[in-house]
């Protein structure tokens, strides 16, 4: 293929530009091959020493001298830890430098993912389960090498573990996906033992859906934490929804035609040399890879983090566990001291009163800052004015209806750490408090929120006219109703 790409572009004999040029549009694929090849090599030479025991080590027999001589595989033409920085450095630089159009293929994404989740349609075509499988891989690889290019921008070079997780993820990307696309070709064409192409490629799928996850993961725990790295990981679990299949049968399939064979039962298609395969994502890796700026990094982590979108927390029982075990300790907290529930109202108030914990209304959010600086004034719970500040407004879909909330902070608040989000809903004096409820946000540098009204609580004016509570302004009065979170005492039952 390079040598046909060479020829097929005028230039003199002596003129060695072109080459270089092809060469370097075919480096990252050239990567993935070395590395993974020459890994692949390694686990097969391992398992025939295994099966060989002792005798594995004696030079007597060829096991020894295969695995020996493997070994250098993956030191030469570039160690493998070098080739494995390379896939995605090359990647970066050459979107840094705006050569790649992953833009479009991340606000595609992104409109997608913010969006109520798409009916799946019925598919029962051969391996239509590995397709949506390595589409999601494409999304998954997308999602994580976004979040690097806008946590570490110009930097992600010295970050050496995190570039190491994104390279594995992309090599299997490649491979599932030239798995699957030759298991359909070998079908088409009818080649012999196509069924075990197919077998192949569905435990390919299977074995890569749980390396890819487990890669993404790391990644960002090692990029980000707290409510940020909780809203990636049920983006991450959003896209790894595959049943799991009897790999078992399926190896067991394959290794008997091996030994009946007495050979590898697996060759070439027939109907000559298989296309090009290059680095696909969303919907291409590229010609040579999606366009990934700094830009488009951001884009990409907006998109990927609205994964999460009415998917719940990664582990539901853990998450109902938690925010139960918060409104326990609240309620102890109450009970003890001496504000802001008085002593006379404990009996009254006390425990809160809670909606069943729903993690549909755990969302995601994107804070679009404001553009307008001056100070405003919040009526309050007993006729003061609070002067206010607008941060911006959060982005957000409930329950397949777009919304959006200000965020504000008081006016002379030293930094904007601390966001303060004051709203009413359909419930509000009726089942809720009349002044409405408020959710706190701590300030991401991403603008990306968990926006969870599970958490939403009554302001201090609803124990004791004593406090002074801003009022929601109406530009946060949402037009639903957001059962979750504190109730009154009085809408029990």
């Amino acid at each position: 293929m390079i040598d046909a790409r060479i020829d097929a572009t005028p230039h003199d004999a002596i003129d060695q530009s072109v080459a270089l040029e092809t060469l370097e549009e075919y480096a990252i694929e050239a990567s993935i091959a070395k590395v993974a090849g020459s890994e692949m090599l390694n686990d097969v030479l391992d398992e025939n020493i295994q099966i060989h025991g002792g005798n594995g080590f004696v030079r007597d027999y060829p096991a020894e001298r295969h695995y020996r001589d493997a070994r250098v595989n993956r030191i030469f033409e570039g160690t493998n830890e070098i080739n494995r920085l390379l896939i995605p450095g090359m990647l970066a630089r050459r979107a840094a430098k705006g050569d790649l159009p992953i833009i479009a293929a991340a606000r595609a994404l992104q409109e997608e993912l913010l969006g109520p989740p798409a009916a799946r349609t019925a598919d029962d075509s051969l391996l239509a389960d590995e397709r949506r499988a390595v589409d999601a891989f494409k999304k998954s690889a997308l999602m994580i090498f976004g979040v690097a290019l806008q946590t570490y921008g110009q930097k992600l070079g010295d970050q050496q573990e995190v570039l190491m997780h994104i390279a594995d993820m992309l090599m299997d990307v490649y491979a599932a996906d030239s798995a699957v696309l030759r298991a359909g070709a070998a079908t088409h064409s009818e080649v012999a033992r196509a069924s075990l192409h197919v077998d192949a490629a569905r435990v390919f799928v299977s074995d890569a859906a749980m390396r890819i996850e487990a890669s993404g993961r790391q990644a960002l725990a090692a990029m980000v934490d707290g409510d940020t790295l909780r809203t990636m990981l049920a983006a991450l679990r959003r896209l790894f929804k595959m049943m799991p299949i009897n790999t078992a049968a399926l190896r067991r399939r394959i290794a008997d035609e091996t030994v009946a064979q007495g050979r590898y039962p697996i060759f070439a298609l027939a109907a000559g040399p298989p296309p090009r395969r290059e680095l696909t994502l969303m919907p291409r890796f590229g010609s040579t890879y999606p366009q990934l700026g700094m830009a488009a990094g951001a884009a990409v982590l907006i998109a990927l983090s609205a994964a999460a979108c009415g998917s719940g927390p990664p582990d539901e029982k853990d998450y109902v566990r938690r925010i139960n075990a918060e409104r326990s300790a609240k309620d102890a907290d109450f009970q003890r001291l001496p504000a802001p529930v008085p002593d006379n109202r404990k009996t009254e108030l006390l425990p809160l009163v809670y909606y069943p914990v729903d993690s549909s209304y755990n969302v995601p959010a994107e804070l679009k800052p404001s553009s307008e600086s001056a100070t405003l004034t919040m009526p309050t719970s007993n006729g003061e004015m609070r002067p206010m500040r607008r941060v911006g407004a959060l982005e957000f879909t409930l329950k397949g209806t777009p919304l959006e909330l200000t965020a504000f902070v008081e006016a002379g608040a030293r930094d904007l750490n601390h966001l303060f989000v004051p709203f009413r809903d359909l419930t509000t004096g009726t089942e809720t408090y009349e002044a409405g409820r408020y959710l706190d946000l701590d300030r991401t540098v991403t603008g990306l929120y968990e926006l969870d009204f599970n958490l939403a609580y009554n302001p201090n004016c609803y124990f004791s006219p004593m406090y002074s509570c801003p009022i929601p302004p109406a530009e946060n009065h949402l037009q639903v109703a957001v059962r979750a979170g504190e109730r009154m005492k009085k809408s029990e039952g």
